[in-house]
């Protein structure tokens, strides 16, 4: 690229980097809380959108970003694993190196990236390079499907269990929760105590082993009895390879009863919590172009927006978590998106439509914070 280019594509970015404060600047208190809120809510909303495009758990990318990466970074390391690296070697190499150095040494050509996403390896300003994290597992695509557990029988622990184990009911309630929904257990959940000495991970980690081995549950949960014995002991015990609690669904869960290193995140594992506010550069709407540019295709990808719908949007003057909320309300509705859009030009808030229509918002906390984030303003 000639210099000149280089030099005003620089400023330009520069500039763009520099656009929240500046807006900040000029507006009062309350609204720069309330862009704060939105902001928060956004970064929730964008992960997502991330998670999808790789099929990895939303959990990763939400990390990344509270993390500090921020959004630029977040886009070219991701960007970077979707063409085969590891993303704990790309987040070590960052720590050293510049995207284009970091690309080189995982042997990502960059030519072969999306434009939007080599504009932001070569912008040279979203510095200083973030804080050391690592994941267990690694991050590579389609994650999210290799960690998924099975699905279990609701008659478990059963009354004779509930006696052998003397579980409380307090402890039975815990070891339904985790094993109701085992794709949807935050981290602390696994840690939660279940009959004498075991824990609601000891349970998820035999009842996965005994849904594809020929060994009764109430047998492996014996044989860890009093924690003396671990589980990578157990499974070589009963003939299987310790690599089972590794490598496959168990690789997120194992790692909860064994402990993790500083800066580690159990990659599968959902956040319970969030921060009400975050810094205007988690603001979706006041991204630099650049940026922006790389995460609209994301967001189509993840509603299945078609040609049709993404100039219906862009013409309706919506910001871009607002184009992800109006889709995302159509899909959950079945409706076209034209009448989302036609009942929100008529004046209806976001949560109108969906009081509305009635829509279902279970399992959609992301897009509720969203929401609600804007209503509040």
């Amino acid at each position: 690229m000639p210099k000149l280019l280089r030099f005003l594509l620089l400023v330009a970015l520069l500039l763009g980097a520099l656009l929240p404060g500046v807006c900040q600047a000029q507006e009062g208190p309350l609204q720069v809380e309330s862009r704060r809120r939105v902001a928060a809510a956004d970064l929730r909303l964008a992960s997502q959108w991330l998670a999808y495009a790789y099929q990895i758990p939303s959990r990763v990318p939400q990390e990344m970003l509270l993390a500090g990466y921020g959004y630029g970074n977040t886009l070219v390391a991701l960007a970077l694993v979707g063409r085969g690296a590891s993303l704990n070697e790309v987040l070590e190499l960052r720590q050293r190196h510049l995207w284009p150095d970091v690309a080189r040494q995982v042997e990502v050509d960059v030519d072969r990236l999306p434009g939007a996403i080599r504009d932001l390896m070569s912008s040279g300003i979203d510095q200083p390079a973030p804080g050391p994290l690592h994941f267990l597992p690694d991050v590579r695509p389609g994650l999210s499907e290799r960690l998924r557990l099975p699905a279990f029988s609701p008659t478990i622990p059963d009354p004779v269990a509930v006696e052998r184990f003397g579980l409380r009911p307090e402890e039975v309630e815990n070891i339904r929760r985790v094993l109701d929904n085992p794709n949807e257990v935050p981290e602390e959940w696994l840690r939660l105590p279940a009959g004498r000495t075991l824990l609601t991970a000891d349970w998820l980690i035999a009842a996965t082993l005994a849904k594809f081995k020929p060994f009764p549950l109430e047998t492996l949960l014996e044989t860890r009895l009093g924690q003396v014995i671990e589980w990578a002991d157990v499974t070589s015990l009963f003939g299987m390879s310790p690599q089972v609690l590794t490598q496959g669904p168990l690789a997120a869960v194992y790692p909860a009863l064994t402990g993790v290193p500083p800066h580690t995140v159990l990659s599968a594992h959902r956040r319970t919590r969030f921060p009400d506010q975050l810094p205007l550069r988690y603001d979706l709407e006041r991204l630099p172009t650049t940026q922006k540019t790389a995460l609209r295709p994301l967001l189509g990808w993840t509603y299945q927006e078609t040609p049709g719908e993404r100039a219906r949007l862009d013409a309706a003057g919506l910001e871009l978590a607002e184009k992800a909320i109006a889709l995302a309300l159509a899909r959950s509705s079945g409706l076209e998106l034209a009448v989302v859009l036609e009942r929100r030009a008529e004046g209806d808030s976001w949560a109108g439509i969906v009081q509305r229509f009635a829509i279902d918002m279970t399992g959609q906390e992301d897009l509720w914070a969203a929401i609600q984030a804007r209503e509040a303003r």
